[in-house]
């Protein structure tokens, strides 16, 4: 796990030993959602091609330096 922040150090210095865990576990949940999403982003074909159409423009490719 990241280390912690010093807004986050704060924050478990004052919630009790149960918030902390419930905390924890909400992180580890809200990080499976996330992962979830995007790996269905990166497997959606439409997504897919509309990625490859915003990589193929111009503006693109000047930007990354390949233009």
């Amino acid at each position: 796990m990241r280390t912690p922040t010093k807004i986050k150090e704060l924050v478990l210095k004052i919630l009790t030993e149960q918030e902390q865990k419930e905390l924890e576990k909400t992180e580890k949940e809200n990080m499976k959602t996330i992962e979830e999403v995007f790996k269905a982003l990166k497997e959606d074909v439409k997504i897919k091609e509309l990625i490859e159409k915003i990589k193929s423009h111009k503006w693109i490719k000047v930007i990354e330096g390949k233009g």
